[in-house]
């Protein structure tokens, strides 16, 4: 088994680097907004850590069948997208993509300071009922995640409800803040807005992460960025817009896993527990380490609810991938007697994977990732989820396809994909489906209300203070 197990995790990422070098060959540097290339990333990095853990004798180990079984799920996902991207190929344009409503900067730029004024008050509010006494993240990590009452994720409290509400707009903003700064850096397009604004995402997701205390909020940040700063790339650019672009991905990445590696040290400081760093004597591994441990976690989950929760004569059917349909929260309704969310109204019971569910109920490692796989298989069964993945593979790419060669994108397209996006982007955390499918609908609708649909030019990204179209296929 353990050999097998090995040749899994070669197999694995032997096809990762494949289906990666075909992206590329097949869609330049477009192939950094596919969402498949954001799972060949994610799980890439993965089977290496958990492979190297387990030849150091340091993963948690509890059902080896499990691990062979997500190596599986890897390497089918990864030759699905491979055999998709050969079979409907992508055909390149020159000029950056446009979107078919007005971007009002002047609205824009509202929009982003309160955005960035309620996250400060969030995490302002949010220390004084903590009652953080320090900037030390594993403190705050420690005690947003100490007791279920004070969690930000469940506190009934009215001000801390209104204060999450100002964050409505976040996804979106950034996804639009990140193609206008393509826009500028790429196309030298003459938008009248300050570069302070462009990164004032990156300044909430930091405030993020001094909330709550986690990584993931500025890794989510990043890759909404991404999704926006991709739909400025043209199919054709010049080596020196290649060459800039790179660039800063490398440094971004580096970034982020050094970043990472902090996080953990600093939580095993605070906890007074040895540093997982301490466990390798390699200088590079030892300071991407906390990347090593971050992305080998989900293995462990997988492993554990795989054969503490799934049940193949109680399938769910699409409940645990796509429940955030009726995952959504009423508001204050914990001040009415009902803290119940749409689902439960209608006769959903609780997930059983649900994080404070396997805390109530004293679950072995209920603060533990388990990955997209687990949600598919417990609905779909090993089988089913291959199917799935067959099919789903094949939507994401007609979805990435539909939208570089829809011009202009709408609003609506941009939903879709965000949903894709993410769903890919944090598969090994659990399926973003399963999130507030709803809340992410009403943000579309209402941004689609603020920046209406522009029908007056064929150039689409206009601004309010020159009131003037901006051409996209100027050189």
């Amino acid at each position: 088994m353990q050999i097998l197990n090995t040749s899994l995790f070669s197999i694995a990422l032997i096809t990762i680097i494949f289906q990666l070098i075909v992206f590329y060959k097949k869609l330049g540097l477009k192939f950094l907004i596919h969402p498949g290339t954001y799972f060949a990333l994610i799980w890439g990095v993965s089977t290496f850590s958990q492979n190297l853990l387990m030849q150091l004798n340091l993963a948690a180990i509890v059902d080896l069948p499990s691990i062979l079984e997500i190596n599986v799920f890897v390497i089918c996902t990864s030759l699905f997208f491979t055999f998709w991207i050969t079979l409907y190929p992508f055909n390149g344009y020159e000029s950056i993509k446009k979107f078919n409503f007005q971007i009002k900067l002047n609205v824009l730029k509202a929009l982003l300071k309160i955005t960035l004024i309620g996250a400060i008050l969030l995490m302002l509010y949010s220390w004084f009922k903590l009652g953080v006494t320090s900037l030390n993240i594993s403190e705050i990590r420690a005690l947003n995640t100490g007791n279920k009452n004070n969690y930000l994720g469940t506190s009934a409290d009215p001000i801390l409800s209104l204060l999450k509400y100002t964050q409505f707009f976040y996804p979106i903003l950034t996804i639009i803040v990140g193609y206008l700064l393509g826009a500028k850096a790429l196309a030298k397009e003459n938008i009248k807005i300050s570069n302070r604004y462009l990164y004032i995402p990156l300044i909430i997701a930091i405030v993020y992460v001094l909330t709550n205390g986690g990584r993931n909020p500025l890794f989510i940040g990043v890759k909404l960025y991404f999704i926006g700063l991709c739909f400025s790339f043209p199919g054709v650019m010049s080596k020196a817009k290649k060459k800039w672009i790179i660039k800063r991905i490398i440094y971004i990445f580096l970034g982020l896993m050094l970043f990472s590696t902090f996080i953990s040290n600093s939580r095993s400081s605070y906890h007074k527990a040895d540093s997982f760093s301490n466990n390798f004597d390699n200088p590079i591994l030892k300071s991407i380490s906390g990347i090593i441990e971050y992305t080998g976690a989900h293995y462990y989950g997988y492993q554990l609810r795989n054969t503490d929760t799934f049940d193949e004569n109680k399938l769910g059917y699409g409940y645990f991938t796509f429940n955030g349909i009726f995952n959504i929260g009423l508001p204050f309704s914990s001040y009415t007697g009902v803290d119940k969310t749409l689902g439960n109204l209608v006769g959903f019971e609780d997930n059983p994977i649900d994080y404070f569910y396997l805390w109530e109920n004293d679950k072995v490692g209920y603060f533990t990732t388990n990955s997209i796989y687990l949600d598919l298989k417990l609905d779909f069964g090993f089988y089913g989820t291959i199917l799935f993945l067959f099919i789903f593979t094949r939507y994401t790419h007609k979805l990435f396809l539909n939208t570089q060669n829809t011009k202009p994108i709408g609003l609506f397209n941009i939903l879709w994909f965000y949903l894709c996006f993410n769903f890919w982007a944090s598969s090994n955390f659990k399926s973003f489906y399963a999130t507030d499918i709803i809340g992410a609908i009403i943000m579309i609708f209402l941004f689609s209300k603020i920046f209406k649909k522009y029908k007056a030019s064929p150039f689409i990204l206009k601004t309010i203070s020159t009131q003037t179209a901006i051409n996209p296929n100027k050189d």
